[in-house]
């Protein structure tokens, strides 16, 4: 019932048993029943301890209304944390503590720390409370003046405020600066997108999911509009302190900006359920990024951007997985060696794009799983880039080094298997080969100088073996047409064509190009005719 009592009152008193007071503490270490009993009365310390010091999350996070709430805070605190320091420095805590440290208790190093954390945060009370006192006088000034009479005091409070932030030590931070000057009008900035006294443009929702966003994106603001037009009704009533009016409808409107923190957490989370990229996400975050400074909201962003990171890393997880199984979807007209490499440096491309997104989103904060995540896509990237050159290293092992020989054979072949008609004798090794330097070329590697020579002349030879097959066309169209009677009546003009040909089939060779080009010409004057 004591203990109940203090409680209600604002006063924290821990309790101390009387168990084991007159035994020395090495006696009492023995009896384990005895310390087991002991640790419970410092795991309550330890709850009362941290109820104490969580309540300073209140002033942290702008939750006290106004500049007098947080002078009483402070000196509320001050009183409370000087008990308990008082009570910490007693013979029977001191003993209680020289017990569990002898039986080595896993709770008294806990404890230990939180009532390090109150004599630290004494101090602080202590030397807030002597900075904010300067405003009590001027701020109770205030709530005695006419509405038309505060503007010429606010210049020496501002004084005042500034004096706080340049000496304190505590109190020199920019957020607890900032929840001195502002109250309400956050809200505007957060819910109705007001800044500088302008409303910013709406944002723009892409995908099919876009005008829902938008549409309660309008209807969160409208709410908001309406709680501060019904608080901007009892502006009369706000300095009165008689009047208890301001005070339920101020309450009621902190209350509307609650629902209204749930309403945009729900749209928050809503919006990402459409979330299928890096980008789409970063963009939801780059539009959400400006309500962070809420507690509430704030701690759905960041679990919204970790939710970003998991979405990149599965990217990572899937591209390496393809990697080492090597789960290649080669385009038929891509070659053996290069479109490997290609195919690797399509995966780096895809995880390229989604680590820029990241890199360009200044605004998101550096956490674990962030940079957890960035050690993964280095260690990848190189993975791929050692695939592409390993791939490389052995295609130009197999290359054949003269290759140029290939170049040392026939125009033309003749097909015994169909009739005895032509078919070009180009090597396909060589086609082979000049695809592989053109892909390999456009992902910037150097060529082998040894096959450099033949590909110099992959254009002239590309508009030789056209020509070729012309004159092929030509003389294969000819044996179709023919019947075998009619064959046998033009045998001597079938004799007089091969003849023409025959060069094509053994002299005449790739290599030969200002020849080549005379005996094509002539081969289908003489076919035409």
């Amino acid at each position: 019932m004591g203990y109940a009592r203090y409680k209600l009152d604002g006063h924290t008193v821990l309790y101390i048993p009387l168990e084991g007071m007159n035994l020395p503490p090495d006696q009492v270490a023995k009896d384990k029943e005895l310390v087991q009993r002991l640790e419970t009365a410092v795991v309550h310390w330890t709850r009362q301890i941290k109820d104490v010091l969580s309540a300073q999350e209140a002033v942290e996070t702008g939750e006290i209304s106004g500049p007098l709430d947080e002078i009483d805070f402070w000196r509320n605190r001050c009183d409370d944390l000087s008990g308990i320091g008082f009570q910490l420095d007693k013979a029977g805590v001191k003993h209680i503590q020289s017990i569990l440290e002898l039986s080595k208790s896993s709770y008294i190093a806990p404890f230990l720390k939180l009532a390090k954390l109150i004599q630290d945060g004494r101090s602080q009370a202590q030397s807030n409370l002597s900075f904010l006192a300067i405003l009590t006088s001027p701020c109770g000034e205030l709530v005695k003046l006419k509405v038309k009479d505060i503007p010429a005091k606010l210049p020496h409070i501002l004084n005042l405020i500034r004096i706080i932030w340049v000496n304190s030590k505590f109190y020199n931070t920019r957020d607890r600066i900032t929840a001195l000057f502002r109250k309400v009008c956050d809200c505007q900035e957060f819910f109705a997108r007001w800044e500088d006294g302008e409303q910013i443009p709406l944002p723009c929702f892409g995908g099919h999911r876009g005008p829902e966003i938008t549409r309660s994106l309008l209807e969160i603001e409208a709410t908001f509009d309406k709680i501060l037009q019904l608080l901007k009704v009892m502006k009369n009533e706000i300095l009165d302190v008689k009047n208890t009016f301001w005070h339920d409808e101020y309450s009621r409107f902190r209350s509307g900006i609650k629902d209204l923190e749930v309403m945009m957490q729900n749209l928050i989370s809503s919006s990402f359920e459409t979330m299928t990229t890096v980008q789409h996400g970063i963009e939801f975050l780059d539009v959400f990024q400006r309500l962070a400074n809420r507690e509430t909201i704030k701690r759905t962003i960041d679990k919204k951007i970790v939710e970003v990171y998991i979405l990149f890393s599965d990217e990572l997880s899937l591209v390496n997985k393809d990697l080492n199984r090597k789960a290649m979807h080669l385009a038929p007209q891509m070659p053996r060696y290069a479109g490997q490499a290609h195919w690797a440096r399509s995966l780096r491309r895809r995880i390229d794009r989604s680590m820029e997104i990241l890199t360009q989103a200044t605004f998101l904060p550096k956490i674990g799983l962030g940079e957890e995540t960035k050690v993964v896509f280095q260690t990848l990237q190189q993975s791929l880039d050692e695939f592409v050159r390993k791939v490389f290293t052995e295609w130009t092992v197999n290359i054949d080094r003269e290759c140029m020989k290939r170049l040392e054979r026939p125009l033309m072949i003749r097909n015994l298997e169909d009739r005895g008609k032509l078919n070009v004798n180009f090597d396909m090794y060589l086609l082979e080969l000049f695809d592989e330097i053109h892909y390999w070329e456009r992902l910037n590697f150097e060529i082998p100088h040894y096959v450099i020579e033949v590909y110099q002349r992959r254009e002239d030879l590309r508009m030789l073996q056209e020509r070729v097959l012309l004159v092929v066309r030509d003389y294969n169209r000819i044996l179709d047409e023919l019947t075998k009677e009619q064959r046998n009546l033009f045998r001597d003009r079938i004799k007089f064509l091969d003849k023409k040909i025959a060069p094509g089939l053994s002299n005449l060779q790739w290599t030969a190009r200002t020849l080549s080009s005379y005996f094509i010409d002539d081969c289908r004057m003489q076919a035409r005719q």
